[in-house]
């Protein structure tokens, strides 16, 4: 299990080794610890989304939780306030919102978590 993780990480994976453009041990040493941070917490957060998509589907499912920062007009001088407008959510990701507890972050994805009536 193991060794396909890193064998996965030394292609293009989500978490990829290389290459390394650094000469010194210690860039080196500094590279590998990233990289295998990096895996450890994509399979940290496979693992509690419990989900059975692919790594790479997962983070790209993760990624799009993104919220649209819109500039107000007020008419008065100074500077302009700003209103975050909350994303549609799927449901993975409403589940990683919940998970990661996001909202503690980005307040605005509470708005959108709230579950809708289905229609008839």
């Amino acid at each position: 299990m193991r060794g396909a993780v890193f064998r996965r990480a030394k292609k293009d994976g989500v978490v990829p080794w290389g290459p390394s453009h650094q000469w010194a041990d210690g860039s080196i040493r500094l590279h590998t610890f990233a990289t295998v941070l990096g895996l450890m917490l994509v399979s940290l957060a496979k693992i509690a989304l419990r989900t059975g998509d692919s790594t790479l589907a997962m983070m790209g499912d993760l990624a799009e939780i993104r919220a649209t920062m819109v500039r107000t007009t007020t008419g008065g001088r100074g500077r302009r306030a700003t209103v975050m407008i909350a994303p549609e959510l799927s449901t993975s990701q409403r589940r990683a919102v919940k998970t990661f507890e996001l909202e503690r972050w980005m307040p605005t994805l509470l708005s959108c978590m709230t579950t809708r009536p289905a229609h008839i």
